[in-house]
């Protein structure tokens, strides 16, 4: 168990912990060290170390006073992925939002990470198309940045949401929201 100040004084060693993800580089021993060094100093820590990236100060969400007959909510899930043997894969997937026959808003959005694979998700982007310009609807997705990839992906290039591991979505101020449903959204 530690503790430390948020704004530290030593600015050259020590980092200030914020609201943005943060890397934490852990490790620790069953024995305390009896010396700052040498051999009764502190020893390698073999398995027990590793590292993170996390949002250690998360802000609140503000409360939108909604109730459940004044929201329509929708999942966009990647179904049945199966994840090569590779540090890093990316994976894009084409979905159409539900048809609006008026304007609304989206006013949050939140991660759904299946349980047991938090640590396969690192991040979530969620991208609008050009007016007119679909791209083909793959059954459950792609690989991204592929030479098979469709040509028409890139022209879906404005994001409208994002999530970096430890976050936990967002939701945007009582006054704001991002336009669904007329001739000019996605």
């Amino acid at each position: 168990r530690f503790r430390r100040k948020l704004r530290p004084c030593d600015t050259v060693d020590d980092r200030e912990i914020t609201e943005d993800t943060m890397r934490v580089i852990w490790s620790f021993n069953d024995n305390d060290p009896l010396d700052q060094d040498g051999p009764s100093g502190p020893q390698y820590h073999f398995s027990n170390r590793g590292s993170k990236s996390i949002i250690l100060l998360q802000k609140e969400s503000p409360s939108l006073g909604l109730h459940d007959d004044d929201i329509l909510s929708f999942e966009l899930l990647n179904q049945n992925v199966l994840i090569p043997a590779t540090d890093t894969t990316y994976w894009c997937n084409a979905v159409r939002l539900p048809a609006l026959k008026e304007k609304h808003h989206l006013v949050k959005f939140e991660p759904v990470v299946q349980p047991g694979h938090e640590g396969l998700v690192h991040h979530i982007l969620v991208y609008q198309c050009k007016l007119g310009k679909v791209p083909p609807l793959l059954d459950g997705g792609h690989e991204c940045y592929q030479p098979n990839m469709p040509t028409e992906w890139n022209d879906c290039k404005s994001i409208m949401a994002a999530w970096a591991v430890g976050g936990n979505g967002f939701t945007y101020p009582d006054h704001v929201g991002f336009s669904l449903g007329t001739e000019d959204d996605p």
